[in-house]
């Protein structure tokens, strides 16, 4: 409530009345310590156990990855934060590393939007003032339902930016970031799981495909989504009749074998992918490999 009071219409008092900044540093201390809380019980398990670390936030809906992010952005742990820390290092934390991953945590999985809501009550300038001064780092909108009615659009535009979606772009050939169709398909639908040697589903020069164009499809996916969730959207998006060699309806009818990625500056290099390893833009053009069914498997005698 920008006009740093709980307003008329039932809404709960503000723990720091007249303070609206003291009201942005309340909510985050109350997150801190509820996920902080939470990981300090458990703290002996990471102890014993450090490729635990992980497991103790993916309970907040998110994938292992989100914390390797958060590791990665603390200075104190080298990039190979990956498998999480060793058990040295988890010996030999405080309750200080402890609070600064919970904080950067926080960054990555709950990124904030200010709502400055009653915008137009007098000096409600004052307390925007007050709160973009005191914490010039988070990004605010003020809003106000009687004056700027497309204030919470605006707010929603802006909390959606804050978590963009995850794009990934299933190929047949790394190298080029070409696709297979079905012949007479192309420019229809394009194939979004990987074949050609090597255990992939088809072959590069298959009489039924024909090769388009480059990073033909993407699949758009949630913020944190990971290779096995491209795999299943591949999957689910299908398509063609069950004849077909295409590369989306033989992903449809295989068993996920492995993927490889693109990776390195300019995606140069190509390496395997752990199958929950999030989904981001160094990473995002990936091939898949299934071991498809031959007709007579899975039949009852």
């Amino acid at each position: 409530d920008d006009s740093g009071g709980g307003g008329d219409s039932g809404a709960a008092p503000s723990p720091f009345p007249g303070d609206v900044a003291g009201d942005v540093q309340w909510v985050r201390e109350e997150l801190h310590r509820w996920i902080f809380g939470n990981v300090r019980r458990k703290w002996r398990t990471v102890r014993r156990r450090p490729e635990r670390l992980q497991d103790l936030f993916v309970g907040y809906h998110c994938v292992r990855a989100t914390v390797d992010v958060a590791l990665g952005r603390m200075l104190n742990v080298p990039d190979q934060s990956r498998g999480g820390i060793t058990r040295e290092r988890a010996l030999a934390w405080t309750e200080r590393e402890l609070h600064l991953l919970v904080a950067h945590f926080l960054r990555v999985r709950f990124p904030i939007l200010l709502a400055l809501n009653k915008s137009d009550v007098v000096g409600a300038d004052v307390g925007i003032a007050a709160v973009r001064a005191r914490w010039p780092g988070e990004p605010s909108v003020p809003t106000s339902a009687r004056m700027d009615p497309t204030g919470v659009r605006r707010a929603l535009k802006a909390a959606v930016g804050l978590k963009p979606p995850a794009l990934g772009f299933p190929v047949d050939d790394l190298d080029t970031g070409a696709t297979r169709s079905r012949r007479g398909d192309a420019g229809v639908r394009g194939s979004s799981q990987g074949g050609g040697g090597g255990g992939g589903v088809g072959t590069a020069d298959d009489a039924s495909t024909e090769r388009v164009g480059s990073m033909r499809e993407c699949v758009v996916l949630r913020p944190g989504s990971t290779a096995w969730d491209l795999f299943g959207a591949v999957q689910s998006r299908g398509g063609g009749d069950a004849g077909g060699d295409g590369g989306l309806v033989a992903a449809a009818r295989g068993e996920f074998v492995r993927a490889e990625c693109r990776d390195g500056p300019g995606g140069c290099r190509r390496r395997l992918m752990r199958r929950d390893e999030a989904i981001h833009e160094g990473n995002c053009v990936v091939k898949f490999y299934t071991n498809r069914k031959a007709s007579w498997q899975g039949k009852k005698k």
